[in-house]
């Protein structure tokens, strides 16, 4: 995927997700600036219907809901130590 544009991201839809789960309807990856840095992190949006009129939304409308979090990083196990006695047959 192509490097985003600062403050630009992409949504696509999930395709983990199953009827009634909470899991979000959309997910991608987007660009930020945290503490003057540029920072890898990954939205996730879900399709809301409003319950009651208001200034911008009418009852029944559609609409995204969405929270930018921290890019996931997937927990890889540290490798033994060279030299490590494990090597070694136990006899």
């Amino acid at each position: 995927m192509p490097q985003e544009k600062l403050g630009n991201g992409v949504l696509m839809k999930n395709s983990y997700k199953e009827e009634g789960d909470k899991k979000p309807d959309y997910t991608g990856p987007c660009t930020i600036l945290v503490n003057g840095m540029e920072q890898e992190a990954e939205i996730a949006a879900w399709i809301k219907i409003s319950t009651k009129d208001s200034a911008r939304l009418k009852t029944g409308d559609k609409y995204f809901s969405f929270q930018i979090s921290e890019k996931f990083k997937k927990d890889i196990p540290a490798a033994a130590p060279a030299g490590d006695d494990n090597d070694q047959p136990p006899f």
